[in-house]
């Protein structure tokens, strides 16, 4: 019986570019510190009339869609992190069990076959001696489903 790959070798995770990743996370904070600097400036304009506050919660607006955006980013990766993990130890069972199931369905088959060949020495022997040896060969075949499918 040939032995069936497993979960690891059939899943291949794309490499995770931690570079890739602090060069977006750097850009995410520079555009939050850059928003609340924005923020503190408008706090501490006393001085502006009507059409230049106007423009300033304009500009604030589009700053604030960014900077959320941008946060969103950064705490959404940690908040998801756990549930992409479950759902790849899921896809990793999910695996394992359909190559236990191919493991155990070639162990039936080379039973069934060589049960087929063991058949007219069967015919020779007592109903007892034959119970007793096709007995042994479900013995084994529910030795192995119990050893793949615990």
């Amino acid at each position: 019986m040939a032995t069936q790959p497993g979960p690891k070798d059939a899943v291949e995770k794309p490499a995770d570019s931690k570079g890739q990743w602090m060069v977006v996370a750097i850009v995410s904070g520079v555009i939050m510190i850059f928003y609340f600097g924005f923020l503190g400036y408008m706090f501490t304009v006393t001085d502006a009339q009507e059409p230049q506050w106007t423009r300033y919660v304009y500009l604030l607006t589009g700053v604030e869609a960014i900077a959320f955006a941008a946060a969103g980013f950064l705490f959404g990766k940690e908040v998801h992190r756990e549930q992409a993990q479950n759902a790849e130890k899921r896809a990793a069972q999910t695996e394992e069990g359909a190559a236990n199931g191919r493991a155990l369905s070639e162990v039936i088959q080379a039973l069934t076959e060589g049960h087929r060949g063991k058949s007219e020495s069967y015919r020779s022997l007592a109903s007892d001696k034959m119970h007793a040896a096709t007995q042994t060969d479900l013995d084994e075949l529910a030795k192995t489903a119990k050893r793949l499918f615990p």
